[in-house]
């Protein structure tokens, strides 16, 4: 099997461009990007198998960013959100209000916790600790 009939899928940790890895018999899948690779194998197709799955497990469970665009929530618990960019805020967490589609997040200011609205662009489902993934 030739290196062009393997297709590798993107890296399940950063999303960079896989390659091929040979040495002494071996073969492995590493991530050009973050440098992540699969365990050592004695074929490219087996290689190949053993880093493709362990993306498709990732695509197939792990929780995915929604655009607010795309949708919002339909119960009120609490999700990761990405917030408008800005200096001093990345990823919160905040808890969506359905009956009027807002979001609340409480703010520690150094002495008491005050409530306010994020302006949310994106948001996801908090992920379960604990689970093989």
């Amino acid at each position: 099997m030739s290196d062009k009939a393997i297709e590798l899928l993107p890296c399940p940790f950063c999303g960079g461009a896989a390659k091929m890895c040979e040495g002494m018999g071996d073969h492995w899948v590493r991530c050009l990007g973050c440098r992540a690779s699969a365990t050592m194998t004695i074929s490219k197709a087996q290689a190949a198998t053993e880093w493709n799955t362990r993306q498709a497990a990732k695509e197939q469970y792990a929780p995915k960013w929604v655009s607010v665009e795309d949708g919002l929530p339909t119960e009120a618990e609490e999700f990761l959100v990405l917030p408008v960019p800005n200096r001093d805020m990345n990823i919160l967490t905040a808890e969506f209000q359905p009956w009027d589609k807002k979001w609340k997040q409480d703010f520690y200011n150094g002495y008491d916790y005050e409530e306010f609205e994020p302006a949310v662009t994106h948001w996801m489902p908090i992920p379960q600790l604990g689970d093989k993934q």
